[in-house]
């Protein structure tokens, strides 16, 4: 995809939304292992020491250039800059000057990348790689016609001949915090939901076993905290989702380094030749294999919660949006319903990405998502995968009949 730039790219959108229905799975069954992580392509880049809270929003001259483009056609309302996403754009820059033009994969891989060495804590993000000149900003400008960003930061490449914007929809307004806090300590969490479709706001921690439960979330009026106590040294995720119209919504994913120096490469997944089976059969082999390596029964496929699952795949490309809550099928609940189907347990994920094995490591990423991955109640799965541009939205159905 940035291999065959020409003017403007959009790089698929990065979510993930998890929703659990028919009981609830608060916790892990079990001290699940870990799954391998893919290997790393060491890059020089500093790390943040806090996630939040950059205040430095000047722009170059040929930033500004595009900046105000952007103001002239959509207002100055268009998305608020901040310092945490311009330098993630910048960094994204930076390996486009010096890797090259990236596969679409890769350069996703890299992105998310950029964004944890700038310190942004955000998960679902609209990112561009545009040409320079008034061509490749006007591309970049109908890219932005529909968007409900924001925030934004927007980088250039060393030689100025292309830039990155990094958009995003931020539903919660999160306080500053460390990368790397104390394993002895406990760090508090705190921010205010500015979202005006935002509800509820939960909190998921993965701690370096792989072992995954959900914390409590304090709120008063629009503000909310948490606490978040660490047990062992070593490498946690903590994911904040928050409840909007379409249901829950990943709105923050973060490592953090406890007691251990915060990793500064990129994960870079390896090609993966999905065509020699179909992309639902290999994404069920995935979620077989790790729920296998953690001691968890299979799931058998069930052709019906296939059939449910690519329905809302299709509903979701038709209609140019994205979660759970659907205008014309409602919930899961609701869809299996229609459909015949009354398990005692139902939970769904869904994602874009690009690739099978990307979206498979995505949701074991999420500790919301392997929870449902991992849940040992559950008896049979259902997947459907929907081309959508570049990418693909993937849908899998939890049940236990």
């Amino acid at each position: 995809m940035l291999r065959n730039l020409i003017i403007a790219l959009a790089l698929p959108a990065l979510s993930l939304f998890a929703c659990t229905h028919r009981g609830v799975i608060r916790e892990t069954p079990a001290e699940q292992a870990a799954p391998d992580r893919p290997t790393v392509t060491p890059l020089s880049i500093e790390p943040a020491e806090r996630y939040g809270g950059a205040t430095d929003e000047t722009l170059s001259a040929e930033e500004s250039a595009v900046r105000l483009a952007m103001e002239n056609r959509f207002g100055r309302d268009i998305c608020r800059l901040d310092g945490n996403l311009i330098s993630a754009a910048r960094i994204h820059a930076r390996h486009l000057t010096d890797l090259g033009d990236l596969p679409a994969g890769e350069g996703i891989d890299y992105l998310r990348f950029a964004l944890r060495m700038a310190g942004s804590p955000d998960y679902s993000v609209e990112p561009v790689v545009f040409a320079a000149g008034e061509a490749g900003i006007s591309r970049l400008l109908q890219l932005l016609e529909s968007n409900r960003l924001t925030h934004c930061g927007i980088g250039l490449t060393s030689d100025g001949e292309k830039g990155v914007f990094v958009g995003v929809r931020r539903p919660l307004r999160i306080d500053s915090f460390p990368v790397a806090p104390s394993v002895d300590g406990s760090l508090s969490v705190t921010g205010e939901v500015v979202a005006r479709d935002g509800g509820g706001v939960h909190a998921f921690l993965e701690q370096p076993s792989g072992h995954v439960k959900e914390l409590t979330v304090w709120r008063v009026g629009d503000r909310f905290s948490l606490t978040v106590s660490f047990q062992e040294p070593g490498r946690h995720v903590l994911e904040l989702q928050i409840d909007a119209d379409t249901g829950p919504e990943t709105a923050a994913l973060v490592p953090l380094f406890a007691g251990v120096p915060i990793d500064a490469t990129p994960t870079i997944l390896p090609s993966f030749d999905e065509g020699k089976i179909p992309p639902e059969d290999a994404l069920a082999q995935l979620v077989n294999r790790i729920r296998m390596q953690a001691g968890l029964h299979p799931l058998s496929r069930d052709r019906r919660l296939d059939q449910v699952a690519l329905a809302h795949c299709r509903d979701m490309v038709e209609e140019g949006w994205f979660g759970h809550r659907s205008r014309r099928s409602g919930l899961l609940e609701d869809r299996l319903r229609a459909a015949g189907l009354h398990p005692s347990l139902a939970a769904e994920n869904i994602a874009r990405s690009v690739g099978v094995l990307r979206v498979h490591h995505n949701l074991m990423e999420s500790p919301s998502h392997k929870i449902r991955l991992l849940g040992a109640k559950y008896t049979h799965m259902g997947i459907g995968i929907v081309p959508d541009g570049d990418a693909s939205v993937v849908t899998q159905v939890f049940a236990r009949w």
